[in-house]
């Protein structure tokens, strides 16, 4: 999974990792257990239309889930309501750099 060697490769330049619960190599849940294990200061958010989550494999009820579709206003009022971090923290960055998306 390339966004994951990504993340190995250089894992402190990582804010946050938004992933779907549904891909082709592995899961969310999946996916977020080896970043955890690499930096587990790493903001993690799983997006999913999945509605009965308990059946993923790797269910982990203390990830955070937005369900699709949702809005941009949505997800950054999602990542300020779990307290991760700042909503107009995120919208600097994103307005003043680039971000890095795999």
């Amino acid at each position: 999974m390339v966004a994951l060697e990504d993340i190995r490769s250089d894992h402190d330049k990582y804010d946050i990792v938004i992933s779907d619960i549904r891909m082709p190599l592995m899961n969310g849940y999946e996916l977020a257990k080896e970043i955890l294990q690499l930096n587990n200061q790493i903001i993690l958010l799983i997006v999913t239309a999945v509605s009965n989550l308990k059946d993923i494999k790797g269910y982990d009820h203390n990830l955070p889930v937005l369900s699709k579709p949702f809005m941009i206003n949505e997800l950054l009022e999602f990542i300020n309501k779990h307290n991760h971090m700042r909503v107009n923290t995120l919208q600097n960055t994103m307005s003043k750099q680039p971000m890095n998306v795999v």
